[in-house]
C-alpha cells in the first residue's frame, strides 16, 4: 500500500536557450532546496520545469529572482510500489471515481527501496488522493 499527500509544485517557464535549466537548478542548489521530482520540456522556444521539491515558496522565490515567471500548483504525490501494472492500476482507480488527470510525472528515487513516486494533478487533487491511498 502507498501513501499520496497533497503538495506544492513549481512551475517555472523561461525562453529556451542552452543552459536553461542548468540556470534554473544552480540558485536551488546554492541555498538547498532539493528536488523531489521533475518534469522538463519544451514548447515554442519556451522552456518549463515543473519542480518538486523540500520548500515550495523558496524555489518559487529563487527563481522568480533569477527571470523565471513562476506559478504554484496543488498536486497528489503518490508513493507506491514500483512494478509492472501500478500505474495502470492507480490511473484505472482515478478514472473510476471520474477524476481527469490534467498531467503526471514520475520519478524513482535512488535509494527507492521498491518505491515509485507519481505526481498528478488532476480536477480534484483531494479526491484523488483519498483514491490513490488505496494502492
Amino acid at each position: 500500500m502507498g501513501s499520496c499527500l497533497l503538495s506544492v509544485e513549481t512551475v517555472a517557464t523561461g525562453k529556451n536557450e542552452t543552459g536553461a535549466l542548468a540556470r534554473a537548478t544552480l540558485p536551488l542548489a546554492q541555498n538547498k532546496v532539493n528536488i523531489d521530482c521533475t518534469c522538463c520540456y519544451s514548447t515554442n522556444n519556451e522552456a518549463t520545469f515543473h519542480f518538486v521539491t523540500n520548500n515550495a515558496s523558496k524555489a518559487k522565490e529563487l527563481l522568480s529572482k533569477n527571470g523565471f515567471r513562476c506559478t504554484e500548483n496543488e498536486v497528489c504525490r503518490w508513493s507506491t510500489n514500483n512494478h509492472p501494472g501500478i500505474l495502470n492500476k492507480g490511473t484505472t482507480a482515478l478514472a473510476e471515481a471520474g477524476i481527469e488527470i490534467e498531467y503526471c510525472y514520475t520519478a524513482t528515487p535512488a535509494s527507492n527501496n521498491g518505491m515509485t513516486d507519481v505526481i498528478f494533478c488532476t480536477n480534484n487533487n483531494k479526491k484523488a488522493a483519498e483514491v490513490l491511498r488505496r494502492y
